[in-house]
């Protein structure tokens, strides 16, 4: 029997996984496609910012509402609804023929995104132990990172010409999306615990209510906040910038970034399990990575390469650290995990949207990269000191 459930809960993982790997691809396909969908539907650079920054901004009533409704009734419906959703707002895409269209696609996208990002950690907590969870977490949110490091690697040279233009990419990666949902709720099963019935007597609200309480959790959530913002306003205005600077294969150079932030995830993941920290990571991360903010805008060729492979190392531990310090506080635990890490994913994706709107706002007026480029890695520095009160381990 524990043969079983322990190969079982390697199957979990790569559910989880293989869902995250291809809906971030299908989120992420669309900056390095810009240049080519701005011939079909006019998009100034706030919109552009927009299209990216609603995907994220789904959250904050979507990851909520699923961290929730996982605390009540498990997560293998709540988590594959979310993939049916992810892939519906994908393949709609296809259809689009204004900015304003896209945008509400994107929106749903976000909404199943959301709710699988905020959900990862707690299925990973029933089902691996304490010792083990920041490293499970890290292979987990590395398909995030490797998913969006082959989206920007590749939606240029390979899959827009291989599937008809930006349109027919969507659509195939929808579908894609809609066979992780299948293979979800085929193979998935939760794991029953003593706390369940008593879990699922108390509504939504006042699990949220008891969440916001905890200033640990507060603090969190805002750091991820400032953290995301920073990462999607490179994601989103930074191939763009590239290329308009006259810098070849921009969206290359950008999956450079998320190649190293993959491999640290990990390897993160791994060292704060072994050291058994998770702060010290969290403050020396952010403030590295918002310094190489600027580098972006001043360098080109090997400097810039640099810049961006110190950034993805410094981004990488910071998502699965985060999570895994968000369970193991001693009021949260299994019972609470779905709603916090909703809430915290609700923060973390209002600042995903409003760092590249704000940014693409000021690039738009001003006719330069250099201000927002500054601010977002202030707001990076500020993320590292925020978290300092904090009382995690």
């Amino acid at each position: 029997m524990e043969n079983q459930k322990n190969m079982y809960r390697w199957l979990v993982i790569i559910l989880l996984f293989l869902n995250m790997f291809f809906g971030t691809i299908a989120a992420h396909c669309i900056p390095p496609l810009f240049s080519e969908i701005v011939k079909e539907i006019p998009l100034t650079k706030t919109q552009m910012g927009t299209v990216m920054g609603t995907f994220a901004v789904a959250a904050l009533f979507f990851a909520p509402l699923g961290g929730g409704l996982s605390d009540k009734i498990g997560c293998r419906w709540v988590l594959g609804g979310a993939a049916i959703i992810m892939a519906a707002g994908g393949g709609i895409r296809y259809f689009a023929g204004s900015a304003t269209a896209f945008i509400i696609c994107m929106f749903f996208l976000g909404a199943g995104f959301a709710v699988f990002m905020a959900l990862m950690p707690k299925v990973l907590s029933t089902w691996f132990l304490p010792k083990e969870l920041a490293t499970m977490n890290a292979i987990c949110f590395a398909s995030i990172t490797f998913g969006a490091a082959i989206a920007q690697g590749t939606a240029v040279r390979f899959m827009s010409p291989a599937f008809n233009g930006w349109r027919g990419t969507t659509l195939v990666l929808a579908g894609i999306c809609l066979v992780m949902a299948l293979l979800w709720l085929f193979f998935y099963r939760d794991w029953q615990t003593v706390t369940d019935a008593q879990n699922k007597e108390e509504n939504i609200a006042s699990k949220f209510r008891k969440v916001l309480k905890i200033k640990d959790i507060r603090l969190i959530a805002l750091y991820y906040g400032f953290v995301y913002g920073a990462l999607m306003t490179i994601l989103t205005l930074l191939p763009i910038t590239l290329q308009e600077k006259g810098v070849i294969r921009a969206g290359e150079l950008i999956s450079i970034m998320l190649a190293a932030s993959l491999i640290f995830k990990i390897v993160g993941g791994i060292v704060s399990d072994k050291v058994g920290k998770r702060k010290v990571f969290l403050v020396v991360c952010a403030i590295i990575f918002g310094l190489c903010m600027p580098g972006f805008i001043m360098f080109t060729g090997v400097p810039l390469i640099i810049a961006l492979v110190i950034a993805g190392a410094a981004f990488g531990p910071m998502p699965p650290i985060v999570m895994t310090a968000s369970v193991e506080i001693k009021q949260i635990g299994t019972l609470l995990a779905g709603t916090a890490l909703g809430f915290i994913t609700m923060i973390g994706t209002v600042g995903g949207f409003i760092g590249p709107l704000a940014v693409g706002m000021v690039m738009d007026a001003s006719g330069s990269a250099w201000l927002g480029f500054i601010f977002m890695g202030v707001v990076g520095i500020l993320a590292g000191l925020i978290v300092i009160p904090a009382k995690i381990k």
